[in-house]
């Protein structure tokens, strides 16, 4: 009896059972996705979405970019007249907006020598026609500036100039309105000195969108110049796009010229994608 009584005294462990994670409930699952793509579109990103074209009937160019950083740019042609032809980096952008740029190089590929009225700087345009309303910044081998502007649909380009800017040197474009402004600076320990406004404010009347970038011609058709450029910075109300460019343009059998984009998702372009597949429908 000592010996049953015993043994009912002893405690049994509780047999084990599996347990079983409880899924997330549908809510709770767009929630938390939601919340992942929110932190990563607000990380910062190193560059826009820049494109590139040959505007006109320069021939082809090229452009490359390096570490976001550097821009190489080639291209022909010549920015003036009643029509444009040069080598376009840009992206587009509405509202008020600028553009700043440092310009380290212009050279021509040896042998070739380097036109004197080549052309390297900024621009703002209205479309990508190479007869369209737009503004430029531009700087000649001989160290000359020059802001020029075209206020009509094949209206001869007007401009304003001064001399003896030496590479490297900063240029900046400005929009505000329909109010354009150019102002230039040369360099003082890696830094810009301080900026001249070159001439007075001009009105042009674009309609947004607008396109805004780099712009290098050789003053010639068929002989290439290339330009370097650094510390390239955009403030405004500028659009996201696609990816970053990288190489060079061919040209379509009507005359139109095609841009070249690299395919790399811009992170705030990734919720966009998930909502048009139907990945993230609202609750």
């Amino acid at each position: 009896m000592k010996h049953l009584s015993a043994c009912r005294s002893q405690t049994r462990a509780a047999p084990c059972r599996e347990v079983r994670p409880r899924p997330l409930a549908p809510f709770a699952l767009r929630r938390l996705l939601f919340a992942f793509l929110a932190v990563l579109s607000a990380a910062p990103v190193a560059a826009d979405s820049w494109m590139s074209m040959d505007v006109g009937n320069a021939a082809a160019g090229a452009t490359a970019i390096n570490a976001n950083t550097t821009f190489t740019v080639t291209g022909c042609g010549d920015i003036g007249g009643t029509s444009d032809s040069f080598r376009f980096v840009y992206l587009r952008a509405k509202g008020d907006c600028e553009i700043t740029a440092r310009l380290v190089v212009q050279k021509a590929p040896p042998p070739a020598a380097l036109s004197s009225t080549a052309q390297a700087g900024i621009m703002i345009r209205q479309n990508l026609s190479s007869a369209t309303l737009c503004a430029a910044l531009l700087r000649t081998p001989t160290g000359r500036v020059q802001f020029q502007w075209r206020l009509t649909p094949l209206g001869i380009t007007a401009a304003r100039s001064d001399r003896g800017l030496a590479l490297p040197c900063w240029l900046r474009l400005r929009r505000n309105g329909h109010t354009l402004c150019a102002y230039y600076a040369g360099e003082t320990a890696g830094r810009p000195g301080t900026y001249a406004k070159l001439g007075g404010d001009v009105v042009i009347a674009m309609n947004d969108p607008v396109y805004v970038g780099l712009c290098v011609s050789s003053a010639l058709t068929d002989t290439p110049s290339t330009a370097i450029f650094d510390h390239v910075a955009t403030a405004g109300a500028f659009r996201p796009g696609a990816g970053l460019i990288l190489g060079h343009g061919s040209r379509p059998s009507n005359g139109a010229q095609s841009h070249v984009r690299l395919a790399q998702p811009h992170p705030r372009m990734i919720s966009m994608v998930f909502l048009s597949q139907g990945f993230l429908a609202c609750p």
